[in-house]
């Protein structure tokens, strides 16, 4: 595949660039084949990260005025870290999990592709929550090095806004998880279920003699 990709990209970019650009393409069109994904694009997605930066940005304007010791500050940065952190690395298991599950041979086609782009969907989905966890790690530690660094305060607001507009869209996405993950299970279970009613069709199409009927 990557040899495929090369031929479209330039041969100076290395191919991990390459393969996570094709990645992207893939997404997104997980994402095409779905109703409205604009829409949805919208509302999951942009209108928590509006609706984030509005509700904390007052809030770091507060921190910022009522001048908050470094310690205090500490504190909240590494735990807002941590949880950043922990959101991730969770993030990367349940989506390997969910890349490993396995489907058996003996449903129709119909349903396997059905089943396919379900966890394709949810994979999607989990990589949104990985991002904006990542993203908001990363604003977060910036917004810390800048009020070591003294900058302007308008920079240390919109900087902390930012990053509390990622740390809603986190939590907004983490509350998703619990159904995420029974949803991964039903589907499993489904598979299951639908693989023994395969074979017990199967042997009842077949007499005694082992002959099919006809």
């Amino acid at each position: 595949m990557i040899d495929e990709l090369d031929d479209d990209a330039p041969r100076w970019i290395p191919d991990e660039f390459v393969s996570a650009g094709y990645s992207l393409r893939a997404m997104f069109s997980v994402l095409g084949q779905t109703a409205a994904p604009w829409v949805k694009f919208l509302l999951g997605s942009v209108v928590p990260l509006i609706v984030g930066w509005i509700a904390c940005r007052p809030v770091v304007w507060h921190m910022l005025a009522e001048s908050f010791s470094s310690d205090v500050l500490s504190g909240v940065v590494a735990g807002l870290l941590a949880f950043g952190a922990l959101i991730a690395g969770f993030m990367v298991s349940i989506m390997l999990s969910t890349g490993t599950i396995e489907l058996h041979e003996e449903l129709e086609h119909e349903v396997l592709e059905n089943y396919v782009l379900k966890l394709k969907y949810l994979l999607v989905s989990q990589a949104s929550t990985l991002f904006a966890s990542v993203v908001m790690t990363v604003l977060f530690l910036a917004w810390y090095v800048a009020i070591g660094m003294q900058a302007a305060e308008p920079v240390l607001v919109e900087l902390g806004a930012a990053a509390g507009a990622f740390l809603v869209l986190t939590l907004l996405r983490a509350c998703l998880l619990p159904m995420q993950i029974y949803e991964i299970r039903e589907i499993h279970m489904e598979d299951v279920l639908e693989a023994s009613q395969a074979r017990l069709e199967k042997k009842y199409e077949q007499p005694k003699g082992g002959h099919a009927t006809e």
